[in-house]
């Protein structure tokens, strides 16, 4: 434990930023819809070759939403107050458990 006494004298003990967090907010929304977008035009109109579609669908709705939207339900999982490992792995059997009844 000697190893981490450093790391703890480099963080205050204090919560700091704990409102909500815009940026975080936007980029989730983005990567939504930008998620939604790009599904609804495969399935309805698969070829489209406008260079708004291809944008969304190559650039912005392929490659990058949904990593980009992991990572921020990752920033918020930090910002949660039920952040404790009992509290994660609590959500993570709810998630499981919820999954196969949505789907």
């Amino acid at each position: 434990m000697a190893a981490f006494a450093g790391i703890s004298e480099c963080f205050g003990a204090e919560k700091l930023n704990t409102g909500r967090q815009l940026e975080s907010d936007l980029a989730k929304g983005f990567a939504i819809l930008f998620m939604v977008w790009t599904h609804v035009f495969d399935e309805l109109s698969p070829d489209s070759k406008g260079i708004l579609v291809t944008l969304v669908r190559n650039i912005l709705g392929g490659p990058f939403t949904a990593p980009v939207f992991m990572m921020c339900l990752g920033i918020g999982v930090s910002y949660s107050s039920k952040n404790t490992p009992k509290d994660l792995l609590r959500r993570g059997f709810n998630l499981l458990g919820i999954g196969p009844i949505i789907f």
